[in-house]
């Protein structure tokens, strides 16, 4: 059983890392959308896409130990948490298991805020875009008096000096 309780924690490990990392690229795109260096945004997603696939296989492979383990204490495998699996274990498995918990939990919690934040972000960079373009449309539809026509023309290019 300790061999179980041993690969489930280098799987959550794993997982850990990788959340860590996912963290990491998610406070760089803050400094990206701010600067708006779209190269290395579009570099950043990419490599939260190899992240999330990564993590999504560890998952997998989680759920399939999880699996074996239920069928060992003949419990369902949705019923099993890392908590559970702290009590069942004990002693230095026990502590090892609680701590990556924890671990986890802080970790979801920053990448939540990051995420939040970059949506902000993302948010007010378009309403600055639409209100651009908004004035640069507007701009272009007023006519303007010192103008020989009665045509329209952009107030960039009409006028002089």
């Amino acid at each position: 059983m300790e061999l179980l309780y041993n690969k489930i924690i280098s799987v959550v490990e794993e997982e850990s890392l990788c959340l860590e990392e996912f963290l990491e690229l998610l406070v760089s795109q803050q400094k990206y959308l701010v600067e708006n260096d779209l190269e290395n945004l579009k570099d950043g997603v990419a490599r939260q896409q190899e992240i999330i696939s990564r993590v999504k296989a560890l998952e997998k492979k989680r759920a399939q130990l999880v699996a074996r383990y239920s069928e060992t204490e003949d419990v369902n495998p949705s019923d099993i948490t890392i908590s559970c699996l702290a009590r069942k274990a004990g002693g230095q498995i026990a502590d090892k298991l609680l701590e990556l918990q924890n671990s986890l939990l802080s970790l979801h919690e920053r990448i939540e805020k990051a995420r939040r934040k970059n949506e902000f972000l993302i948010e007010n960079s378009m309403k600055y875009i639409d209100g651009t373009i908004r004035l640069i449309a507007e701009s272009g539809t007023q006519k303007k008096g010192y103008l020989k026509s009665d045509k329209q023309e952009s107030p960039i290019l009409s006028r002089t000096v």
